[in-house]
């Protein structure tokens, strides 16, 4: 099971003037499936609705895609964020090193 949160060090320059803090993805103990020396999981509407996952920027929305833990502390997902406009996807990239 992992649980996270990954803050963005600053607001977006396009968002600064009307966001009060920087976005943040979370996840609250999702089960990770080995493959080999990584651990992953498929982030998909089932996903969601059994596991606490979203980005949070002002309001919860919810992610796809996928999210792995790599050797060495690396934390990723690469995905898309959902909005509520038409359905649209918004790509998501993050990166991050575990400490």
């Amino acid at each position: 099971m992992l649980t996270g949160q990954l803050h963005a060090a600053t607001v977006p320059p396009e968002a600064a003037d009307w966001a009060l803090e920087p976005p943040r993805l979370y996840f609250r103990d999702v089960p990770l499936a080995s493959s080999g020396d990584t651990l992953t999981l498929t982030v998909d509407d089932d996903a969601l609705d059994h596991y606490d996952i979203a980005l949070y920027f002002l309001e919860h929305y919810d992610v796809l895609g996928t999210l792995t833990f790599w050797p060495g502390g690396v934390l990723t997902f690469v995905g898309a964020v959902k909005t509520d406009a038409n359905d649209a996807r918004i790509p998501l990239v993050v990166r991050c090193t575990a400490i």
